[in-house]
């Protein structure tokens, strides 16, 4: 109770913690309306699949052979075949990812790689996977800065004052008063994050977000708990006030942005991702090579399905021609576009194998995992995209290379994407054990240099 009373007597502890808990439920506001924003866009893309697939099986105009292949090219190669990744409940913790990432794909009749593309939105991706200041990212910057506020008020200042050698003095077990402090300034850390993300979760996913609120809630104090570790033990050091704040900036420094850089650099040298212009130049060729054999891939395909031929013998035309060709360039190109996301997938594991030395790099991970977005789960909603595509090409292309058309064809027919499970809890358990064994290290360390230096001025 002492430690606790000299803690709130202290008028800079209050104002740091006031900064800290204003900022973190600014924070969370934010995150709230991004995360309202991307789920009525979800949702309003769902109305226009709807509404789509809806307008693209009324009868055509002309009840010609041409005008019901023409129809069922067109209701082919619209937003009926759109395909979402649905975020999970921790959606608030990591938003922006949903933004720079092809999260909404319209799969098509056409080449959506290359002649047919029209999925996501054109950006810089060397700036893009910066992404923006997400609530999992602004509470790992946040908790450092105000462990460090915390420390230079109470620890370094009282030290300099001389209050920390009668308090020492007057204590039969001065390591147990210097531990005391620190598990209170722990606490004043992460029990207002822990809180606010709780409310802010709940406040997004319902009861869906208790569980992942529970996880959060053990990965933030875990990082509390790390930081006011540090922070306190490089204020055991032999060193002014003004020269332990910048020892612990300098900590936060490389933890955060060093660290987490050279962990990504080491990741991407041991599995680098392809050339984009690689794949523009093998896209070109792919291309090239598919129009030139269209003739042959035309007779290929009805020698493949005989019982797709064309209702009435007549000369190929577009958009019949063209079919053929875009599932042989969709052929060639995909094993290289998967390599992308295959590789994405490699780094994010070393990453992980490297997170308890480097704990905002845990807690990032971690916040993208809760969210839904982590590269596993994405990588799988791309091959469910895949598996979706095959099946309404499958659905539509005979259709339109027999010109038979969507006669008597019911909406519930139509392949529609089935969506994706949502993320185990438990992938990320690994991230929070990251953190555990980072507190257990820093832990070990304050022990032994409490009982040492405990009475020291």
């Amino acid at each position: 109770m002492a430690e606790c009373r000299r803690f709130l007597g202290q008028p800079l502890n209050l104002l740091v913690l006031g900064i800290y808990v204003g900022l973190l439920l600014l924070g969370a506001l934010w995150a709230l309306l991004q995360a309202d924003q991307l789920r009525s866009e979800q949702m309003r893309r769902e109305g226009v699949r709807a509404q789509a697939l809806a307008q693209g099986l009324a009868p055509p105009l002309a009840a010609t052979l041409p005008a019901a292949a023409m129809q069922a090219f067109t209701l082919g190669r619209s937003q009926a075949g759109l395909a979402q990744l649905s975020p999970a409940p921790g959606l608030v913790l990591s938003v922006s990812p949903f933004h720079y990432q092809p999260t909404a794909i319209a799969v098509s009749v056409e080449s959506r790689h290359g002649d047919g593309r029209r999925s996501g939105v054109l950006d810089n991706p060397l700036l893009g996977s910066l992404g923006s200041l997400d609530l999992g990212l602004l509470i790992s910057l946040l908790m450092p800065l105000a462990a460090i506020g915390l420390a230079a008020a109470s620890l370094a200042e009282h030290r300099e004052q001389g209050l920390w050698r009668l308090v020492c003095c007057q204590s039969a077990s001065p390591w147990l008063v210097l531990t005391a402090g620190m598990l209170i300034q722990a606490l004043a850390l992460g029990l207002p994050a822990l809180l606010i993300c709780a409310v802010a979760l709940l406040r997004d996913a319902g009861v869906q977000g208790w569980a992942t609120a529970l996880l959060w809630g053990a990965c933030l104090l875990c990082y509390a708990l790390f930081w006011s570790i540090l922070v306190h033990l490089l204020g055991l050091l032999r060193l002014a006030s003004g020269a332990s704040v910048m020892v612990a900036l300098a900590a936060w420094l490389g933890l955060t942005f060093g660290l987490p850089a050279a962990a990504q650099a080491w990741a991407a040298h041991q599995h680098p991702i392809p050339s984009r212009l690689g794949f523009v130049v093998e896209l070109r060729q792919a291309q090239q090579q598919a129009e030139e054999a269209m003739p042959a891939l035309l007779s290929a395909w009805y020698a493949r399905h005989p019982a797709w031929q064309p209702v009435r013998p007549q000369a190929p035309a577009w958009p019949v021609s063209f079919l053929p060709r875009f599932e042989q360039q969709d052929a060639r190109l995909r094993a290289a576009a998967h390599a992308f996301i295959e590789q994405r997938v490699a780094q994010t594991r070393r990453l992980k194998e490297w997170a308890w030395a480097a704990p905002p790099l845990a807690l990032w991970l971690a916040a993208d995992q809760l969210a839904g977005i982590g590269p596993a789960r994405y990588a799988g909603f791309m091959w469910a995209v895949d598996e979706h595509e095959a099946a309404w090409r499958g659905f539509f292309v005979p259709r339109i290379m027999s010109y038979r058309g969507l006669a008597q064809v019911e909406a519930s027919a139509v392949p529609v994407f089935g969506g994706m499970p949502p993320p185990r809890l438990a992938a990320a358990l690994p991230l929070l054990g990251a953190l555990a064994l980072a507190v257990l290290g820093v832990g070990l360390i304050w022990s032994v240099a409490a009982l040492r230096l405990a009475g020291r001025p």
